[in-house]
């Protein structure tokens, strides 16, 4: 354990030269102080987990984009973790979201038409899982909950030209996954 070298001397070693051993000095030096931030996003400890291993790999992949002008080391790798455990957050929130969709089944059809319905819904559930979140959530709030560009932008803390780049961009693949299902039943 590495807990008497300062965090940052072992970041900038480790960057100097990347090797198993230095990475694991460093992450046995800084774990115990980066975990609660996941712990404080997710309320889960096994997800945060998961987020800080997630989050160490990135570090590893990104050690050479690390600059100490602008950050101590462990504030650039915080604010990884930070934006690994907001991503697992949203993606964990929009899967739920996704299973809240409505099941578009109308009681006065006849049986085979509300059969066919609700494969038409589960094949709607597949593609939109298939989109980044961002995007589901914004395809969603506005076809079902018929929210405003500008309403999902200011949920979404996002300027407005954003989300409608994420619906311009979606919808087609959103488009091309409904039709290559329907084409495959």
């Amino acid at each position: 354990m590495s807990f008497d070298k300062d965090p940052q001397q072992l970041f900038l070693e480790c960057a100097a030269k990347p090797t198993p051993n230095s990475f694991k000095a460093l992450y046995d030096a800084t774990q115990m102080r980066l975990f609660p931030v996941c712990l404080r996003i997710l309320k889960d400890h096994e997800l945060a987990q998961d987020c800080l291993q997630a989050s160490y790999v990135k570090v590893w992949h990104n050690l050479n984009n690390y600059d100490a002008q602008k950050s101590k080391a462990v504030t650039w790798m915080s604010r990884i973790i930070r934006n690994q455990a907001l991503d697992m957050l949203k993606r964990k929130n929009f899967v739920d979201f996704v299973d809240d969709v409505p099941d578009m089944i109308d009681p006065s059809l006849q049986h085979e038409d509300q059969v066919l319905v609700a494969e038409q819904s589960a094949l709607l559930k597949q593609c939109l899982a298939q989109l980044k979140p961002q995007a589901m959530h914004c395809i969603l709030g506005s076809y079902f909950d018929g929210l405003t560009f500008q309403q999902l932008a200011d949920q979404q803390v996002q300027p407005l030209s954003t989300i409608k780049t994420w619906v311009r961009r979606s919808l087609p693949l959103l488009k091309k996954c409904l039709e290559r299902s329907y084409d495959q039943h």
